[in-house]
């Protein structure tokens, strides 16, 4: 019970957290004239949420999604239109080297996946235990 307090206090202040650093984020980038200046403030305080959640014990990914659904949500309406057709330019180009990243990735490890899946009969493939638990 003790363990699902904590999830509980760490995802709400994940939440509350990312909320309180977007809306510091936005005061932030209404004060920024310079687009580039604007774009790598964007990136720096996405990791700095981060890495301020996780020092402080909060659910960094709930508190880093908080924040971007929050910028998202709000910046539109307090950003420029030149920095935000900037900033749409820089995160589509993020997104899409990530996202080959990540495939990249997947592929490496299917070799081994795939031989590991052939030597193993079905109920082993698809048992929840590993093997050295099943001896």
């Amino acid at each position: 019970m003790e363990h699902a307090a904590d999830a509980d206090v760490d995802g709400v202040g994940g939440v509350v957290a990312g909320l309180i650093f977007a809306r510091v984020t936005l005061w932030l980038l209404a004060r920024v004239d310079a687009v580039p200046i604007s774009v790598l403030l964007q990136f720096i305080s996405t990791f700095a949420v981060w890495l301020i959640a996780q020092n402080i014990g909060l659910s960094a990914i709930i508190t880093v999604v908080s924040h971007a659904m929050a910028l998202a949500r709000r910046a539109p309406a307090r950003v420029d239109r030149r920095h935000r057709i900037a900033s749409y330019a820089v995160w589509d180009v993020a997104v899409f080297v990530l996202n080959a990243l990540a495939f990249l990735l997947i592929g490496l490890q299917l070799r081994g996946i795939l031989t590991r899946c052939r030597t193993r009969t079905g109920a082993q493939t698809y048992s929840l235990r590993s093997p050295s638990a099943r001896q």
